[in-house]
C-alpha cells in the first residue's frame, strides 16, 4: 500500500473535473504539487487520482480514476487497471466492423480510452505507441511489455512494435521491435517501410523516415460515409499529402481528382500509392506542388469547378491570437468563400481542423463568421468514426474536428 500524496486544486479545475473534464491546468494551485507519479485530491469521501505530468507547459495532471478507497494505491493495482483498460480498447475495436475492413485504426485513443495521453494504432502487422506524456517514459518498460502480450492476442501472429515519442517540437524519437510469442526480441533498424490496406486500397506506410507516417486513420470512416459524393464527381483534395482521399475517390468512379500540395515528398509519395494500386485510373488523377492559397486564386479567376473540396491541412498554430494559420500559410476560414466559389451547385466543401488548441465550437464559429454573407448550409461534426471516440465534457478529445458545407 502507498500513501499518495494529497493536493489542493483550484476551485474552478474542481468545477470542470465534475463535469467530466479529465486534466488539470497549470494555475497557481498545480504549481505547489510535489514532483510525484501520481497524486490524489480528496473531497468528504471521494477520492480522484491524476497521473503527474510537472514538464507539460500546460496539462499538469490527468485523471486516472476516481472512487478509489483511501490508501488502497499500489503500483501492482496501477499496472492492473492500465492492462485492463487497454485489453477492453484492443477488444472494442477487435469486434468493431472496421477491423475487417482497414488495416490501419486507432486501438487506443487517449483519454477517451481511460488511458490519458497515449494512442496506440494498428498497421498492418505493426502497433505504433504514440506517447504525449513524459509520464510514460517512466512506465515504459511495463506499457510495452503489456502491449507486446496484448498484441500477440489481438493479432494472433507474431509482429512489429514502434515507440514513438510525440514531441511539441516535433522531432523524431522512435524505437522498433520485433514481438515474437508476445515477447520482445530484438531492436528493428528505422526506417520501417511497408503496405497496409485501407478498403482494399494498397498504402506505402514509412516509420522513422519522418514524423509521420504516410496515412491518417482517424479520416478512414469519413472517406467512406462521403462515398456518395465520389462517383462521376470532380474531386479537389487541398493538403493531398500521400493521397488517401484521391485514392478513395478514384476507387469509387470520381471523374477527375485534382491533388494540391506544396510538398515534392508528398507528391512522389502519392504517386507511389497510385503504383500500388494498378486498377486505379491513373490518367483521372492530377498532382500540382503549388502552394494552396495560390491556387486557390488562380482556379477562381479560371472558373473552374468541382463537387466536392477536401480541405485537410497540416495542424495549426493557435498560439497568441489562437488563429487557424498552419504551416503552409493558407488560414482555412478566409478561403472559404473562394472554395465556396470553386463549387458547383449543391456541391460540398469538408473542412477539416486537426489540434486540440482550437475548440469545436471554436472552429465552428470561426466558419460561420467567415461565410456568414455567402449561401451555404453546415453540418457540424457529420461523421461517426468507430476507433475515434470522445468523452462528453472533453472537447479537447476531439482531436479531429469536421464540418461539412454544402453550397445552396
Amino acid at each position: 500500500m502507498n500513501r499518495l500524496p494529497t493536493v489542493k486544486l483550484h476551485p474552478h479545475a474542481i468545477k470542470h473535473l465534475k463535469i467530466g473534464h479529465p486534466w488539470i491546468t497549470k494555475d497557481s494551485f498545480t504549481e505547489e504539487f510535489p514532483k510525484e507519479h501520481f497524486l490524489q485530491w480528496k473531497e468528504n469521501d471521494d477520492n480522484y487520482t491524476f497521473l503527474h505530468d510537472w514538464n507539460h507547459p500546460k496539462v499538469k495532471a490527468r485523471l486516472w480514476v476516481q472512487g478509489l478507497p483511501h490508501n488502497t494505491w499500489t503500483p501492482k493495482l496501477f499496472q492492473e487497471q492500465l492492462q485492463k483498460r487497454l485489453e477492453t480498447a484492443f477488444n472494442l475495436r477487435r469486434q468493431s466492423t472496421a477491423w475487417n475492413e482497414r488495416e490501419d485504426l486507432y486501438l487506443v485513443y487517449a483519454e477517451n480510452d481511460d488511458v490519458p495521453g497515449l494512442m496506440i494504432m494498428r498497421l498492418g502487422n505493426s502497433l505504433l505507441i504514440q506517447n504525449y506524456l513524459d509520464f510514460w517514459k517512466s512506465y515504459k518498460k511495463q506499457l510495452m511489455a503489456i502491449v507486446s502480450q496484448l498484441g500477440f492476442k489481438l493479432l494472433e501472429e507474431n509482429f512489429n512494435l514502434i515507440w514513438q515519442d510525440r514531441t511539441r517540437d516535433q522531432k523524431k524519437s522512435l524505437e522498433a521491435f520485433s514481438i515474437e510469442a508476445g515477447k520482445m526480441t530484438k531492436a528493428l533498424p528505422l526506417p520501417l517501410a511497408f503496405q497496409i490496406q485501407e478498403f482494399g486500397i494498397n498504402y506505402s506506410i514509412s516509420i522513422g523516415e519522418d514524423y509521420d507516417f504516410g496515412l491518417y486513420p482517424d479520416m478512414a470512416d469519413v472517406r467512406v460515409q462521403l462515398l456518395k459524393s465520389f462517383k462521376n464527381k470532380k474531386l479537389l483534395n487541398l493538403f493531398s499529402y500521400t493521397g488517401a482521399f484521391a485514392l478513395y475517390a478514384l476507387d469509387q468512379g470520381a471523374e477527375l481528382v485534382t491533388n494540391i500540395d506544396s510538398s515534392s515528398k508528398s507528391h512522389k509519395w502519392l504517386e507511389k500509392n497510385l503504383a500500388l494500386n494498378p486498377k486505379l485510373p491513373q490518367d483521372k488523377s492530377i498532382q500540382l506542388k503549388a502552394d494552396v492559397a495560390a491556387s486557390l486564386e488562380k482556379m477562381v479567376k479560371e472558373k473552374a469547378k468541382y463537387d466536392l473540396i477536401i480541405c485537410d491541412p497540416p495542424p495549426y498554430s493557435s498560439r497568441k491570437t489562437k488563429s487557424a494559420k498552419n504551416s503552409k500559410g493558407i488560414d482555412i476560414y478566409q478561403s472559404l468563400p473562394q472554395m465556396l466559389e470553386l463549387l458547383n451547385p449543391k456541391g460540398k466543401i469538408l473542412a477539416a481542423l486537426n489540434t486540440q488548441k482550437i475548440s469545436p465550437k471554436n472552429f465552428e464559429d470561426q466558419i460561420r463568421k467567415s461565410l456568414k454573407s455567402a449561401k451555404a448550409t453546415l453540418q457540424s461534426s457529420p461523421f461517426t468514426m468507430a476507433d475515434c471516440p470522445h468523452k462528453r465534457g472533453f472537447p479537447e478529445g476531439r482531436f479531429l474536428k469536421l464540418i461539412l458545407i454544402e453550397k445552396n
